[in-house]
């Protein structure tokens, strides 16, 4: 994954990225037609959130998640997020994201994370 834009701010961000044609997440999934695995998207988003929130994150639970149109090698596509501690345990975050690619939706999810202890420090 290419990061090309990143902005956070309290309680939401946004980003852009690229996967490029010779990352590996596209081998075999499928030779002749190349789509990024729908799961590449989740983990994406927990990095992304991470990286907005300064501390690693690891996926707890998946709520919900909807995935609309194929992402290809090469495709530019736009992440919106929220983010916001849970009310009844804080370590938990909350996160509600949409990936779209111009005015089209890519995929939408909610999920919860917990603080990856084991990772360090979230990605800079």
């Amino acid at each position: 994954m290419h990061l090309i834009h990143f902005a956070a701010r309290p309680g939401a961000g946004e980003a852009r990225v690229r996967f490029t044609a010779d990352d590996p997440v596209f081998a075999g999934h499928f030779p002749r037609t190349p789509v990024l695995p729908g799961v590449v998207l989740i983990d994406a988003s927990v990095g992304l959130v991470a990286r907005a929130l300064g501390r690693a994150l690891r996926l707890e639970r998946l709520a919900s998640v909807k995935f609309i149109r194929t992402v290809a090698p090469g495709d530019e596509i736009d992440l919106a997020f929220t983010a916001q501690p849970d009310p009844e345990s804080p370590e938990r975050i909350r996160a509600n994201v949409r990936w779209l690619r111009g005015p089209e939706r890519v995929a939408e999810m909610a999920w919860t994370a917990v603080p990856d202890a084991a990772a360090g420090e979230a990605p800079t």
